[in-house]
């Protein structure tokens, strides 16, 4: 399989989960709505290995919308709000549709 395959790959798997992402906000489910953004993101950078994911908004919600020990109290849902969804959605649509567009050249 070359490169731009196991890219392309990637890519539909995190478009995939941005569309999650998308109806689990819709459903007023923001903090997996968050985590899905981010790892729709994460797959599309996949494709780019050289990049740095460390300096990427998204990666801050990779752990705390899935536990509740990531809070000092409470559960992940309550401290995540339908603007959180919103900004990390817009977030990783635009990254996935950067790595769209290289993997179309």
């Amino acid at each position: 399989m070359s490169n731009i395959e196991e890219g392309k790959r990637w890519l539909n798997q995190g478009e995939r989960d941005l569309g999650a992402a998308m109806v689990l906000m819709d459903k007023e489910f923001y903090e997996s709505a968050c985590f899905h953004s981010q790892q729709a993101a994460e797959k599309a950078l996949k494709s780019f290995k050289d990049l740095n994911r460390a300096s990427i908004e998204l990666d801050k919600h990779y752990i705390p919308p899935r536990y509740p020990d990531a809070f000092p109290s409470g559960s992940p849902f309550e401290y995540y709000t339908r603007e959180d969804a919103d900004k990390c959605i817009k977030y990783a649509e635009s990254i996935l549709a950067e790595v769209r567009n290289f993997l179309a050249k």
